[in-house]
C-alpha cells in the first residue's frame, strides 16, 4: 500500500484550490501582462496570498509565487513561445528551493504536454482556450 506524504497531499489540495480559481474566470487579453493581471485580479477577489514578479535569482523571475497552506507553487503565464523555452526556463525556476511547483497557465497547444514533474518537483498546466480579444 502506497501512502502520500503530508506535504504531496498539501501540494495537491494548493494546486486544486488555486486551479479551481483561475477556471472560474473568463480573461479578456491579447498580451501576457493582460492576461497577468486578469490572474492578479482573480487572486485579490478570492483573498489568495500572492506575490507578482518574483526574482528567483538574477535572471529568473516568475510570474507569481502564491502561497497556500505553507506550499509555495509558482505560476508562469505564457500565450507565445516554445515548449523547449518553457522547460528550460522553468527547469531553472525548480531549483530554486523556495518554489515547491510550478503551475504554467497559458494558450500554446503545446502547455498541455508537458512534463508532470522536473527536478523531483510537480509541473502542473492549464490551457486557457478563447477569450483573447
Amino acid at each position: 500500500m502506497q501512502t502520500t506524504s503530508p506535504n504531496a497531499l498539501k501540494e495537491q489540495e494548493c494546486v486544486e484550490h488555486i486551479g479551481g480559481i483561475i477556471t472560474q474566470y473568463r480573461y479578456h487579453f491579447s498580451t501576457e501582462k493582460e492576461l497577468q493581471d486578469g490572474l492578479e485580479k482573480a487572486f485579490i477577489e478570492n483573498e489568495i496570498q500572492y506575490e507578482r514578479e518574483v526574482r528567483l535569482q538574477q535572471r529568473d523571475i516568475i510570474d507569481f509565487v502564491v502561497t497556500h497552506h505553507g506550499i509555495r507553487l509558482g505560476i508562469e503565464v505564457k500565450i507565445n513561445g516554445n515548449r523547449n523555452a518553457l522547460l528550460r526556463q522553468i527547469s531553472r525556476y525548480l531549483e530554486h528551493e523556495s518554489i515547491d511547483s510550478i503551475f504554467v497557465v497559458g494558450t500554446p497547444y503545446w502547455i498541455l504536454n508537458i512534463p508532470q514533474s522536473l527536478h523531483g518537483k510537480e509541473l502542473y498546466c492549464h490551457r486557457i482556450l478563447g477569450a483573447i480579444q
